[in-house]
């Protein structure tokens, strides 16, 4: 049961980061009918540190509490892998750059694609949920559920996945790199295979 409802929300993440976002905050500005005190980790959220990531999400107005959780879910899980896209980008066109490699050879974009699913399946497969604040809203159809989660990843697996990735690449140049036959090309994939290399030594957190 647990698979099925990792799978939809690393679906729905996946789908809210290539239409370019999620709910937002503005779901909060609905009529609120019952609520506790809103707690302050829904407006501040919490900047990665320690062993952990942390993201907070939040819901849609929905019908019933479950739908509600599943998409504030589904929002920090969109949060997570945009997030990871940035940081593996960054990183990524750093080492690139420094190892002089002509973009016609190490595809970033190919290689950022590669990144951010193995990335994101990891993370949302990974993610827990700490925190959860519900709220009865007014509705156009009635009344509805908005719910907010603060919602936490261990950077260790996320750092895990990211070095056993650039493994991976490191290995792909290097293949193609001995069946090229242009020299010039050979020695560009020579150095893709080590700039893989290094970021797997690194890995992603600059502790």
């Amino acid at each position: 049961m647990r698979s099925s409802v990792v799978f939809i929300i690393l679906g729905l993440a996946l789908f809210g980061l290539a239409c370019g976002g999620g709910p937002g905050k503005n779901f909060a500005t609905q009529p609120v009918v019952v609520a506790s005190e809103r707690p302050a980790w829904i407006d501040e959220e919490p900047v990665p540190e320690g062993g952990e990531l942390t993201f907070v999400g939040i819901s849609p107005p929905v019908s019933t509490e479950a739908q509600a959780r599943d998409e504030a879910m589904a929002h920090a899980a969109r949060s997570a892998v945009n997030y990871m896209g940035t940081a593996v980008k960054t990183s990524y066109e750093r080492a690139r750059i420094s190892f002089g490699l002509a973009s016609n050879v190490e595809d970033p974009t190919t290689s950022m694609r590669t990144f951010d699913k193995q990335l994101a399946a990891n993370m949302v497969s990974q993610m827990r949920a700490r925190k959860w604040h519900h709220e009865r809203v007014r509705t156009p159809t009635g009344e509805g559920y908005v719910t907010y989660v603060l919602a936490y990843v261990p950077r260790e697996n996320v750092d895990e996945t990211y070095r056993k990735t650039a493994g991976q690449m490191a290995d792909q140049a290097a293949k193609k790199a001995k069946e090229e036959g242009d020299r010039t090309a050979q020695s560009q994939l020579e150095k893709a295979s080590e700039m893989w290399q290094k970021l797997q030594e690194q890995g992603l957190f600059d502790d």
